[in-house]
């Protein structure tokens, strides 16, 4: 399990992506998120999917919609790179994000793939784990 470390306060962006993913159909090609709904959750540890139905205790949410037409209808952190058929996900972090994590507590993730017929979840074997940085200026 490798420990991914964040700056509070720094942005993780199309400079320095936080994560990339890459999808892959069943035979190996990009994957389609036509008619999908992407999500990933960080959080301390797991939680009931029958009491915490809205991710309510996580540090960070985010979401990309994507429409049976191939429409991007909601991308909060999750950004396409090689358009709907690309198979490519960048997810960012804002300077807003990283400032309310919590210091020095790692952090689980999981990727969660809802297609028309099934929902596939890839939990993530890195830890996030936001630290402050030496410098601080801001003017």
């Amino acid at each position: 399990m490798a420990e991914k470390l964040v700056i509070r306060g720094d942005t993780y962006t199309e400079l320095r992506p936080l994560y990339i993913y890459t999808v892959v159909d069943d035979e190996g090609g990009p994957f389609d998120f036509t008619g999908c709904t992407i999500r990933t959750t960080y959080k301390d540890a797991t939680t009931d999917p029958n009491i915490d139905t809205t991710d309510e205790d996580a540090a960070i949410k985010h979401d990309l919609v994507v429409d049976n037409l191939g429409s991007v209808t909601l991308s909060n952190g999750l950004f396409l790179v090689a358009g709907v058929g690309g198979g490519i996900i960048k997810e960012y972090l804002t300077r807003a994000e990283t400032l309310s994590l919590p210091l020095g507590v790692s952090l689980k993730s999981d990727l969660e793939i809802t297609t028309t017929t099934e929902v596939v979840t890839f939990i993530s074997l890195d830890t996030l784990k936001a630290i402050d940085a030496y410098t601080n200026r801001d003017v």
